[in-house]
């Protein structure tokens, strides 16, 4: 469950890092330790590198929306260990 929290996470923070033009809040030690499944390209300071595709989706996605996302799939890991509907599905993951 920690894994999978620790992808969406690092997928929001890169969203919130890279659409709001905001600099970087953390090193990059604990992105990479908030990220570790990511298996795709990085920058140079540990973010995620997402296709402009997912960042363009993302625009249009609410606070609330993200976190109703990810509510349901931490009940879901609550009770049976595994996620109702794939990251991947949801993020566009590698």
């Amino acid at each position: 469950m920690r894994k999978l929290m620790s992808i969406a996470l690092g997928y929001i923070i890169s969203f919130l890092v890279i659409a709001q033009g905001i600099g970087q809040q953390i090193s990059k030690e604990e992105m990479l330790f908030l990220t570790p499944n990511w298996s795709g390209e990085r920058y140079e300071d540990g973010r995620p590198k997402v296709s402009d595709e997912i960042l363009d989706r993302m625009k249009a996605v609410t606070h609330e929306e993200a976190w109703a996302v990810l509510k349901v799939i931490s009940t879901n890991m609550q009770k049976t260990g595994k996620p109702s509907i794939p990251i991947a599905f949801w993020l566009g993951g590698p």
